[in-house]
């Protein structure tokens, strides 16, 4: 499992939402179940990271699909943490790709 970080391409967001993809859908059918795992999830990813204040699944729900998850942070200097970590992981040469930044969370883990 590859979890990455990426943030909005959206400039008036940008500030304070950043996008976590590769989290695996939990299997439960109650949607309050899967939001409390999703948050569970979301601060695993970073010791560093402060507390978000909204933490959603972007697209509709289906079993098998794979969802990225919209992280959205009360002040702007949260996401600027986020984005710092994101700098430190693609200096490490972690996966890259075209026209966004994103990096793994188990290499912010280990930093």
């Amino acid at each position: 499992m590859e979890i990455c970080w990426r943030k909005l391409p959206n400039k008036l967001f940008e500030r304070k939402n950043v996008i976590l993809s590769g989290v695996p859908e939990p299997k439960s059918s109650d949607s309050k179940k899967r939001h409390t795992h999703d948050k569970e999830e979301v601060l695993k990813t970073s010791k560093d990271c402060p507390v978000p204040t909204k933490v959603i699944r972007i697209g509709k729900y289906k079993p098998n699909n794979i969802r990225a998850i919209k992280v959205h942070f009360e002040l702007e200097q949260s996401a600027k943490l986020t984005e710092t970590k994101q700098k430190q992981v693609e200096e490490r040469s972690i996966k890259d790709l075209p026209g966004s930044n994103t990096f793994s969370a188990s290499a912010i883990q280990k930093s």
